[in-house]
């Protein structure tokens, strides 16, 4: 890869250019900052999981609630975490 400014050899590992410090921009850099999933999504669906599997869990479907709610609780947790 190559400086976008003087043209100069950059690793892979360099956040700036050795040569000329212009901050190196990779497009993974933007595509993993779009991934992220904010911890209040994260939250919410969890909990959402949460009171959809409580519903299934009331009406005897008890594998497939006992899955929703396992999965419901497991992201709420990782939202509360990251936030």
């Amino acid at each position: 890869m190559k400086c976008a400014k003087c043209g100069a050899a950059i690793r892979p590992q360099d956040r700036k250019c050795r040569r000329c410090g212009q901050a190196v921009k990779r497009p993974i850099d933007e595509i993993t900052r779009k991934m992220t999933l904010s911890p209040r999504l994260a939250v919410t669906s969890g909990v959402l999981l949460i009171l959809v599997a409580a519903v299934l869990l009331l009406y005897g479907a008890l594998e497939f609630g006992a899955v929703l709610l396992c999965l419901g609780v497991a992201l709420a947790l990782v939202g509360l975490l990251m936030g």
